[in-house]
């Protein structure tokens, strides 16, 4: 029997089989925005990849958006990102959220922290 997927986990899962249905539902937007993503992260090379990802996971929690903690929180992990550069960059948007933000970086960031992470 597989696993059970975590709360993390299952976001993350959710968003990428959504984004293959949307990709036939909606080609030509998905790819406009996927392009749009590419170049404004690529278009100036001055961050490295990690430093871009914990920008965007900052303005997930800003935001706030689980799909984004979650998937910049992955994407952070995989570009070398430590705990510390993932609280950091949350605590850094807290304040601009205030309550709702708060909850999110409790709970999201957390579990995907914890879903993700491997000693």
């Amino acid at each position: 029997m597989a696993e059970e997927l975590n709360r993390a986990q299952r976001i993350l899962k959710d968003f990428q089989d959504g984004l293959e249905r949307a990709k036939v539902a909606m080609p030509k937007t998905i790819q406009a925005y996927m392009d749009l993503e590419k170049y404004a992260a690529a278009n100036y090379g001055v961050f490295d990849n990690k430093t871009k990802e914990l920008m965007m996971l900052a303005q997930g929690v800003r935001t706030p958006c689980k799909y984004c903690i979650v998937i910049h929180t992955y994407n952070a992990i995989q570009e070398g990102a430590t705990k510390e550069e993932i609280y950091e960059a949350a605590s850094v948007a807290i304040p601009f959220g205030g309550a709702k933000t708060f909850a999110y970086a409790c709970t999201y960031l957390t579990e995907a922290v914890e879903a993700f992470w491997v000693d």
